[in-house]
């Protein structure tokens, strides 16, 4: 039997262990409950809230009264069912952290919103097909920076390509006459698609080409298609000259975009290669938090039944 001397120093104590008093105190242990929110008696998000709303809705219509206590109980009966359906979601939750894969190249390649040709470059490197510095034509980069000088697109004749980018029309011819073709024919058939590839690709459509070519003047020497690539002696003024000014326009335009393109490659494919490397264990299935979670549901789905039973009695 406790004495009264005991009762009054159980009270003193109880005093002194009531939990916080101030409202920073208070408001920061309300949150206690909510470690996976299953227990939280108030609504963690809008969703929520929203749901709440409309299930009292659905029942107000389904049971419609002016009786304090049926729409007292339809208030709890909706806001019980939030509960359960949130520790339904905590459970599913646990599970599926569980289940935790290494993320797949393609979802990386996604969120870093790599587009068709970068992804190609990306498997490439990972494969260890292509070196990052293999991404990189300093002879491009320098006609870049060139033509970033000007607006080519303004330019109304050839003498104004040759005149204000001639490490342009340099690289132009060159890369054309690498390829055994003539400029017009080499801007119109292979520019778009040769200054998109790198390394091992680049060199095998190169092959490729050239073979194309010598079948094709030994086939055809009158060829309309393909002409014989300029000679030497012939100035890169006056080879500049012929070429269509709305190719040189096109070209400038894939030429003046290489820095932007390379670099947003570089970026994105140092990127992917960063976020591969995070290793991602499955996590362990947290089996006693699985096991609170279970009891707690229990305990609500027999409280949400029995005030279903307690508002069917009340509507009789």
């Amino acid at each position: 039997m406790t004495t009264p001397r005991a009762t009054i120093k159980n009270r003193q104590n109880a005093k002194k262990s009531t939990g916080p008093i101030t409202v920073l105190g208070k408001a920061k242990v309300r949150g206690n409950a909510t470690t996976h929110g299953a227990r939280a008696k108030h609504f963690i998000n809008q969703d929520e809230q929203q749901a709440y709303q409309l299930f009292l809705e659905a029942l107000q219509l389904q049971y419609p009264s002016q009786n304090p206590l049926v729409m007292m109980q339809l208030d709890r009966i909706a806001n019980f069912k939030v509960q359960a359906d949130r520790i339904q979601r905590s459970i599913d939750a646990t599970f599926a952290a569980s289940e935790l894969k290494q993320s797949c190249n393609e979802i990386l390649m996604d969120l870093l919103e790599m587009d068709k040709d970068q992804k190609k470059i990306a498997e490439n490197i990972d494969a260890e097909d292509l070196n990052i510095k293999e991404l990189i034509n300093l002879d491009r980069i320098r006609v870049a920076t060139e033509l970033a000088a000007f607006d080519a697109s303004s330019f109304k004749s050839q003498n104004d390509f040759i005149f204000h980018t001639p490490l342009f029309c340099q690289l132009l011819l060159n890369e054309a006459n690498e390829y055994d073709q003539d400029i017009d024919y080499f801007i119109e058939q292979n520019a778009d698609l040769l200054i998109n590839l790198n390394g091992t690709s680049l060199a095998i459509m190169k092959s490729l080409i050239k073979l194309e070519n010598k079948k094709a003047r030994n086939h055809d020497m009158d060829s309309s298609d393909l002409s014989i690539a300029p000679t030497p002696e012939q100035s890169l003024n006056y080879k500049i000259s012929q070429v269509k000014l709305k190719n040189l326009h096109f070209a400038a335009k894939l030429y003046g975009n290489e820095i932007n393109r390379v670099g947003e490659i570089h970026y994105k494919v140092q990127a992917f290669n960063q976020l591969k490397k995070i290793e991602r264990k499955p996590l362990a299935l947290n089996y006693e938090q699985l096991d609170k979670l279970q009891r707690y549901q229990t305990t609500i789905q027999g409280q949400l039944s029995r005030m279903v039973g307690e508002l069917l009695e009340l509507v009789k």
